[in-house]
């Protein structure tokens, strides 16, 4: 699934970062906004998951489901 960056703590991002994305370097203590469409395809049962390629931010909150 495809986003678009819209901040980087609170920021227009780096042009690096335009364009649409599958996946976002967030840097230690940054925040970063996306824009993401889920689109008519969702499924309450089987919901989109998020995650941190960090093992360790797993028990932290850095992975979910929305």
């Amino acid at each position: 699934m495809a986003f678009q960056v819209l901040e980087v703590d609170g920021e227009k991002p780096p042009v690096y970062a335009s364009g649409h994305k599958d996946t976002v370097f967030v840097p230690p203590k940054s925040t970063v906004r996306l824009a993401v469409q889920f689109g008519g395809f969702t499924d309450p049962a089987t919901p989109y998951m998020y995650h941190c390629h960090i093992l360790r931010h797993e028990d932290s909150g850095m992975m979910g489901n929305s």
